[in-house]
């Protein structure tokens, strides 16, 4: 009857390890596609800012009403939203991380920032003038990349210490197994 027993627990053991392993793993999977989702979102919103800057760099923007500027900030305006989407998504599976938040942070300020002269373009269309606002874009510009530098940084450092604390997990499993079969 003990031997049914010990046999019982181990399965129940088992079977208790290999459940908190794979919702670990399904938790950390999750964590990583929302991450990498979010990483590209962001670099969507900056790619529909360069978009646009690329449309009136020239010195001759083109009518707000334009097919060109319409697709220009209507692409904007979706990177925008799939860009939110994605960070409602981390903000769930990511709610504590430091680092995460002073990089969303950083990039919504120049993503702001950036926001004027689109503004200014919007309220003036063709007598819009680059020139007036070339500094503060430039500044914006840069700072949504060094967002984006930090927001990769601050995701991978999510998945080091996710694949730490597995590491933690498995490696007292695998040290006793180890101990186990060196001892008979």
């Amino acid at each position: 009857m003990l031997p049914a027993l010990i046999g019982l627990l181990g399965v129940t053991v088992g079977v208790l390890l290999t459940s908190s392993l794979s919702a670990s793993r399904e938790r950390r999977d999750g964590r990583v596609d929302a991450l990498s989702s979010f990483v590209a979102a962001n670099a969507r919103v900056l790619v529909a800012h360069e978009q646009l800057y690329e449309l009136v760099a020239n010195g001759r923007p083109p009518e707000i009403e334009s097919p060109a500027a319409q697709a220009a900030l209507g692409e904007r305006a979706a990177a925008l939203a799939e860009w939110r989407i994605a960070h409602g998504r981390v903000l769930i599976l990511v709610p504590y991380s430091v680092d995460l938040d002073v990089a969303v942070d950083q990039f919504k300020g120049a993503r702001a920032e950036a926001t004027q002269w689109v503004r200014e373009y919007q309220r003036l269309g063709t007598e819009f003038e680059l020139s007036a606002v070339r500094d503060s874009e430039l500044h914006a510009w840069k700072a949504m990349h060094r967002a984006q530098d930090e927001l990769i940084a601050a995701s991978r450092g999510v998945v080091a210490n996710d694949l730490k604390l597995l590491l933690r997990l498995i490696n007292p499993i695998r040290a006793t197994a180890g101990r186990s079969k060196s001892t008979r």
